[in-house]
């Protein structure tokens, strides 16, 4: 079977690691965000949008980094045939960057691309796809130099 992408809403929402109150750092329609493809390179690497101009609301968060989709119909996503790329930033206590990093859907939890996860979605229902703990200590924002890309897909 062939890949297709499943479209909808994709929001990066950031918590405490317990997810009582989740808030919206980014909302954007996969139109927007995921150039048709799972993996960009050259003119359509480029073509992706700044990480800035999809943020909605800037937050830094000493918790969780979460992502949810709403599909735009009820389908299956699966973890294998999509691929996420966020650039965030880790700072201490006292804002130093100690480090860059760019969460992908292999290193967050509950939707690894290697594995084979699939997720139930209802149409223009929020749906928790995965998570990112941030490291004890260190505090996460998003890094605005960087270029935002969600790929969510299934076999079609």
């Amino acid at each position: 079977m062939a890949s297709a992408e499943e479209k909808g809403l994709i929001e990066v929402k950031f918590s405490d690691q317990a997810e009582s109150n989740p808030v919206t750092v980014i909302s954007n329609h996969s139109n927007a965000i995921s150039q048709a493809t799972k993996t960009p390179s050259g003119a359509t690497f480029e073509a992706l949008l700044p990480l800035g101009a999809s943020v909605t609301r800037a937050k830094r968060t000493i918790g969780r980094v979460l992502i949810f989709f709403t599909s735009d119909a009820a389908d299956i996503i699966e973890s294998e045939e999509c691929a996420l790329m966020l650039p965030i930033l880790l700072s201490d206590a006292a804002g130093n960057v100690v480090q860059k990093k760019v969460l992908t859907f292999d290193n967050m939890t509950g939707f690894t691309a290697a594995g084979t996860v699939d997720i139930t979605c209802a149409a223009n229902i929020p749906q928790r796809v995965c998570y990112w703990d941030v490291p004890r200590g260190l505090i996460a924002s998003l890094d605005f130099s960087g270029k935002f890309h969600a790929y969510i897909g299934d076999d079609s």
